[in-house]
């Protein structure tokens, strides 16, 4: 991979042997003096030139760069819209040698317009004073800030109006949500509902659930999915010891046809009626792994033995 040096020194030299290039700009990561550096990083290159439509004509200038694997022309593209205002042009470049290039050209005239969209800009070349004075590159306006109270409530407003689409995907069968509905998937989810004591309810309106029937019907989901990997979170969580057993079986059922499926969860009673290996967390770490056999299981009772004493302390 060509280095830093390298790169600057050839956009640098393309530049000043071209008279439409009047002025050239780096912007992104390379530009923001808080970001670490690698060697992966994007150079974001943008030309100020004074014939946008004289490089775009023909892309065989862009072989001065290097050798090109891979390129992307957004703005020449039909199934995306293009982001730039009308008149500029971008190349997405990948070469050879791992360097990704994002070459932007914007037409002299919309100059002031370029500088006043981003304050992450680093004058790299400037031929005719055309870039403003004292341009310090900033990543303030990309800082994590906290959000007015209006676009809190919008985006409050939004999630509840996504949600509606998930009562229709229960309406129009959710269990099969995304699968072909085959007879033999059909079966299994009915299968599953039954199991789960919501065969019943398969026609009523998600909203008329009560928290233990659409804590079953996540889970039913789940095991219908046919997916080589579930996990549950807490999937215990608002059932009785019956339906616990219930949704124990249907994972050993799951089990047995293959899949791979992990469980959150803070229920000794569940991990011992469905479970193969424990892994207890804490603090972000692994702090004991081992498998379920009957060792295991005096460990695991042990485990939660010792935390219940230590909850019934004053």
């Amino acid at each position: 991979m060509r280095s830093p040096a390298e790169m600057f020194a050839l956009f640098e030299e393309i530049a000043c042997a071209d008279e439409r290039i009047r002025a050239m700009t780096l912007e992104g990561s390379r530009a923001n003096p808080n970001a670490t550096s690698d060697a992966w990083q994007d150079y974001d290159v943008t030309f100020l030139v004074s014939d946008v439509e004289g490089f775009t004509c023909s892309d065989g200038w862009l072989g001065r760069f290097g050798d090109i694997v891979l390129m992307q022309k957004p703005e020449a593209m039909e199934l995306f819209p293009p982001d730039f205002p009308t008149g500029w042009f971008s190349y997405l470049m990948l070469f050879s040698d791992g360097v990704k290039i994002d070459l932007t050209l914007v037409p002299l005239e919309d100059g002031e317009a370029y500088f006043a969209q981003d304050p992450l800009i680093r004058v790299l070349l400037d031929k005719d004073g055309l870039c403003p004075d004292a341009l310090r590159p900033s990543d303030e306006r990309f800082w994590v800030q906290r959000p007015p109270s209006a676009h809190a409530r919008d985006c409050a407003n939004e999630f509840y109006l996504s949600c509606t689409y998930v009562a229709r995907g229960l309406l129009r069968d959710e269990l099969l949500c995304g699968q072909k509905a085959t007879p033999e998937r059909t079966a299994r989810a009915d299968e599953v509902l039954d199991a789960l004591g919501l065969g019943a309810l398969a026609d009523r309106h998600p909203a008329t659930l009560s928290g233990g029937q659409k804590q079953r019907t996540c889970i039913a989901s789940a095991l219908a999915s046919e997916r080589e990997v579930i996990v549950y979170d807490e999937p215990t969580s608002g059932l009785d010891l019956h339906r616990m057993r219930q949704v124990a079986r249907l994972i050993h059922d799951v089990r047995r046809r293959g899949a791979a499926q992990l469980v959150i969860t803070h229920d000794p009673e569940f991990i011992m009626a469905c479970c193969s290996w424990v892994v207890r967390l804490e603090d972000g770490g692994i702090m004991e792994s081992y498998p379920l056999d009957a060792a295991g299981t005096r460990r695991l009772s042990g485990f939660f033995m010792h935390e219940g004493a230590l909850d019934e302390k004053p």
